[in-house]
């Protein structure tokens, strides 16, 4: 879910929809989206662990996307 949310290969249906759009704009994400992969997982708490695996994923793409834009403006003024 990581992967695929900072942009990787899909993954297999329901989860690539929703890992796709929490890596792409997470507040957009539906109630919709997020009941069929509870439905598909069969509980909560395992809906819950696939969005936070997503929403991390995408946090830390962007963390290392910030690091090389601040690692190449540091270059740039060196």
């Amino acid at each position: 879910m990581a992967a695929r949310a900072a942009g990787g290969p899909p993954t297999e249906p329901p989860y690539d929809e929703l890992a796709r759009q929490i890596g792409a704009a997470a507040h957009r994400t539906t109630d919709a989206q997020v009941a069929t992969v509870r439905t598909a997982l069969g509980s909560e708490k395992a809906a819950f662990e696939v969005t936070l695996a997503a929403a991390a994923g995408a946090g830390l793409l962007r963390w290392r996307l910030a690091m090389q834009a601040l690692a190449e403006a540091n270059d740039a003024s060196s």
